[in-house]
């Protein structure tokens, strides 16, 4: 796909922050910004890759994005001489650059949606306490953003990232999620269910798995979590990092109202700063071998089972995001998030 169009979209200052290159990725939808000079002139990329490696860092939010700018990238000029790096063999997105190295245009690659044998288990049995009277008749996976369940929202995410294959784990008012879903013809996936007798926490009811339906790898996530995420690269940097576990961590940033001092600094006082924190957003990929670490019907929490993990020697990594993730985790959150997302 090239565009020519709209290219300010896909272009940041050189000036500006990590938290200001993080709102224009997100805005654009992409994964990916053009780095410009006060002349408008190229000055390097940044990439979704790129932002997820220094997130792991720990880097301020609030340093200017110059220092870390990756500035070895393939390009083609705007007479079309393809100028290739030659230490990347290809790239999702080149730029077209013209005279005085202004951006002229964008060959973006089109994702790969091919049709992943992966498994992804939904956790959609709890009560929903902290809902109020809004999920005495109705599920907190079934409550309704734009007259859409959230549960068939987190499906609709997967599918686009080529996931087809689904068990929903339920207890609660299960026969109105089994109810709306079937067996998944009507949506284009295949679903199957398990059914919790009693509370097993977020990772026992991994033991109700038939296991030998499962492939390799199968994604675990939370019933109300919604986001636009890419669970495609996640199973790729999962399985290019052989991990037996791996954490997904989402970016979490709070704002300082106040004059932070730090005599470490050459700026005495910081104005306000945004402090970031990478915080578990409730997904995870797990080998096959993981989920035979949990007893059948035991109670078990997925914190107990990562120390669990860890204890035996498995590889466990962390897949960091700064991309939005909507919790819907109690009532005051859920009228927040439909408000937000009225029009999406």
């Amino acid at each position: 796909m090239i565009l020519k169009t709209h290219l300010s979209n896909y272009q940041i200052s050189q000036e500006s922050t990590f938290y200001q290159l993080i709102k224009t990725i997100n805005k654009n939808g992409k994964g990916f910004a053009v780095v410009i000079d006060h002349k408008k002139r190229v000055r390097g990329i940044f990439t979704d890759g790129n932002i997820r490696r220094l997130l792991l860092k720990k880097i301020d939010l609030n340093e200017k994005i110059s220092k870390y700018c990756k500035k070895e990238f393939n390009y083609i000029s705007y007479n079309n001489i393809i100028k290739k790096n030659k230490f990347y063999k290809y790239s999702n997105q080149i730029p077209i650059i013209g005279k005085n190295k202004i951006l002229k245009g964008l060959i973006i690659k089109q994702s790969n949606k091919n049709y992943k044998e992966n498994t992804v288990f939904i956790l959609a049995g709890g009560k929903g306490l902290r809902m109020g009277k809004v999920s005495k008749k109705t599920p907190k996976p079934m409550l309704r953003i734009n007259n859409e369940p959230i549960l068939e929202k987190i499906i609709q995410s997967f599918k686009k990232s080529g996931f087809k294959n689904f068990i929903i784990s339920t207890k609660y008012l299960s026969d109105k999620i089994v109810k709306h879903f079937g067996d998944g013809s009507l949506f284009d996936i295949t679903v199957d269910y398990t059914k919790e007798k009693k509370y097993l926490g977020t990772a026992g009811s991994l033991s109700l798995i038939k296991t030998a339906n499962i492939k390799e790898n199968i994604i675990v996530t939370n019933g109300d979590l919604y986001g636009n995420l890419d669970y495609s690269n996640m199973m790729k940097i999962h399985k290019n990092k052989k991990n037996d576990l791996t954490i997904c961590a989402r970016l979490h940033m709070v704002d300082i109202p106040y004059g932070v001092i730090n005599f470490n600094n050459k700026n005495l006082l910081n104005e306000k700063p945004k402090l970031s924190y990478l915080i578990n957003a409730g997904i995870y990929i797990l080998k096959k071998k993981i989920i035979k670490l949990v007893k059948k019907n035991k109670f078990l929490d997925m914190n107990d089972l990562i120390n669990l993990a860890k204890n035996k020697k498995y590889k466990v990594g962390i897949y960091s995001l700064y991309e939005p993730v909507y919790d819907i985790g109690n009532l005051k959150k859920y009228k927040i998030i439909k408000k937000l997302l009225r029009n999406n």
